[in-house]
């Protein structure tokens, strides 16, 4: 398995190991509520792969044609991504 692959399989699971623990303290405190953490877990997978997909690896193939690897555009890379993602409309109540 190549770096990039390897990367983009593991890149995108800081957002639920962010996520889980701010969803069990904050939003979801009471024990009754434990499914809720895991819910959210799955969901804010889903979203985090699927924005690393749409965005991230399009992005990524351009900046490999162009032949730009330097760390510091695989940060901001990876900032506008998250960015991107973060923009996108959320559902309404």
């Amino acid at each position: 398995m190549g770096r990039p692959v390897l990367a983009f399989a593991i890149a995108p699971l800081w957002v639920p190991l962010v996520v889980a623990p701010y969803a069990a303290l904050f939003l979801f405190p009471s024990a009754a509520q434990a499914h809720w953490v895991v819910i959210t877990a799955f969901i804010s997978t889903f979203f985090s792969y699927l924005g690393t997909l749409a965005i991230g690896l399009p992005a990524y193939l351009v900046l490999r044609a162009r032949q730009v690897s330097s760390i510091w555009a695989g940060i901001v890379l990876g900032f506008v991504v998250g960015a991107m993602v973060h923009a996108l409309p959320r559902v309404r109540r």
